[in-house]
C-alpha cells in the first residue's frame, strides 16, 4: 500500500507549484478528440496559450483518455507544465479538474484528496473563462461526487450544454449523473448523444453498457459490455462493470475471473485482498460464504482505516442486516462520504430501498425519492 500510495503523492507534489495556492484558497468551498482539446462557447474572447503550453495540454488530453493510473499521473504533470508555462490558460485547468476527477475512480487516491483539488481546478477555469463549456462540465460532475450537491450539479450540467450542446463530455458525465437517481430514459438519451459525438470512445460505450444494465437492459448491457472488452481490454472500469453484473446474476466464476483483472489494472492491492478472501469463503460457503469472507475482509480494512462507511454498509445489505446497513450508512453520511452520491442507483442497497430510514438518509443527502 506504501508503494500505491507514493505514486499518488509524486502526482501531488508536481501539481504544487501551480495550483497548491489554488487548492487551499478554493478547498471545497471521454476520449481525447478536437473537440475535447478546445472547446470554448465564446470564440472571439478566447485566450491563445503559449505554443509550448498548448503542445503539453495535447498530450495531458492524450494521456487522459487512456484512463490507466500512471497516464492520469502523467496527464496531471502535463496539465501542470501548461500552467506553468501559460498561468492563463482555463483549458489547462479543466484538463487537471478531469484528472483528479477520474483518479478516484481510475486509482486508489482517495476522494478526500481528489475532488478538492477537482472542484479548485474547475472552478480557476471558470473565473478564467465563464462561457466555459468543458470547466463546467468538471465543474458538475465534482459537485455531484464530491460534495453531493444534486442541485448545483444539474443545473452546472445544463449550463454546459446550453453554452455547448455538441460537448460530447457534458452529456457522457451528465448521463452518468442522471442513472444515479434513477432518470433512466434521459440517462439513456444523453449516453446515447455523446456515443453519437464519439463513436469510437470506449469510455462512453463501457457506460452505456453499464447505464443499460442499471435500467433493466440486462441482456443488451452485457453484450455492448463484452464489445468494450473485445475491442479494450486494458480499459480497467469495462472488467469492473461486467464483474458487477456477472456477481449479480450468480456467475461467479467469470466474476472472480473480471473482479482479478480490474484490480490489476488499476493497482488496487486492498481489492486483490478482498477478492481472494471471497474466493475462500465461496469455496467454503456458496454465496453467503463469499458475501461473509467480503464483509470480514472489509472490517479488517477499516479497522485500519483502508476502507469506508460505505463499503461496509453495501456488505451489510448484500447480507439482508438491514439495521446494520442503515447505520452504516449513516456513519457514511456524517463523514460527508462522496458514495452517498449513488445510493439511490447502487444495486447492492437494494435490500434497504424500502426501509423509512433509508428514504430518510435519501431526503437529508438532497436526492430525489427513492420511492
Amino acid at each position: 500500500m506504501q508503494a500505491v500510495r507514493l505514486w499518488a503523492w509524486l502526482g501531488v507534489a508536481a501539481v504544487v507549484i501551480a495550483i497548491v495556492v489554488l487548492v487551499f484558497s478554493y478547498g471545497r468551498s471521454g476520449h481525447f478528440n478536437a473537440r475535447a482539446a478546445g472547446n470554448r462557447s465564446s470564440p472571439s474572447a478566447r485566450h491563445i496559450p503559449t505554443p509550448e503550453a498548448q503542445d503539453l495540454y495535447l498530450k495531458g488530453r492524450f494521456a487522459w483518455s487512456r484512463r490507466t493510473p500512471e497516464s492520469l499521473n502523467q496527464a496531471v504533470d502535463f496539465f501542470t507544465q501548461a500552467i506553468v508555462h501559460d498561468p492563463n490558460y482555463a483549458e489547462a485547468y479543466v484538463g487537471l479538474a478531469d484528472c483528479y476527477n477520474l483518479l478516484r475512480e481510475f486509482s486508489v487516491m482517495p476522494p478526500s484528496e481528489a475532488y478538492p483539488r477537482a472542484l479548485a481546478a474547475a472552478r480557476k477555469a471558470i473565473e478564467l473563462d465563464p462561457n466555459s463549456s468543458e470547466a463546467r462540465t468538471s465543474l458538475a460532475f465534482a459537485l455531484f461526487w464530491g460534495d453531493v450537491d444534486v442541485a448545483a450539479a444539474d443545473r452546472e450540467f445544463k449550463r454546459a450544454l446550453e453554452l455547448d450542446p455538441r460537448n460530447t463530455r457534458a452529456h457522457h458525465w451528465y448521463a452518468t449523473y442522471l442513472v444515479q437517481i434513477r432518470r433512466y430514459p434521459e440517462a439513456l438519451d444523453q449516453i446515447e448523444r455523446a456515443r453519437e459525438l464519439d463513436p469510437s470512445s470506449a469510455a462512453i460505450s463501457a457506460d452505456k453498457g453499464k447505464i443499460l444494465v442499471m435500467a433493466g437492459h440486462i441482456e443488451d448491457g452485457i453484450a455492448l459490455l463484452r464489445q468494450v472488452e473485445a475491442s479494450d481490454p486494458s480499459f480497467s472500469e469495462v472488467h469492473r462493470y461486467l464483474s458487477d453484473a456477472d456477481l449479480e446474476l450468480g456467475n461467479v466464476r467469470a466474476y472472480f475471473e473480471e473482479a482479478a483483472t480490474a484490480d490489476r489494472l488499476s493497482h488496487d492491492s486492498d481489492a486483490e485482498f478482498v477478492l481472494g478472501e471471497q474466493k475462500k469463503g465461496f469455496a467454503s460457503g456458496g454465496i453467503r460464504g463469499l458475501r461473509e469472507a467480503a464483509l470480514r475482509a472489509h472490517r479488517k480494512l477499516y479497522d485500519e482505516g483502508r476502507a469506508s462507511d460505505f463499503t461496509l454498509a453495501v456488505d451489510y445489505s448484500m447480507l439482508n442486516d438491514k439495521t446494520d446497513a442503515l447505520r452504516y450508512l449513516e456513519m457514511a453520511y456524517q463523514k460527508h462520504d462522496p458514495m452517498m452520491a449513488a445510493i439511490l442507483g447502487y444495486t447492492d442497497l437494494k435490500n434497504v430501498r424500502q426501509e423509512p430510514g433509508f428514504n430518510e438518509l435519501v431526503a437529508k443527502v438532497g436526492l430525489p425519492s427513492a420511492q
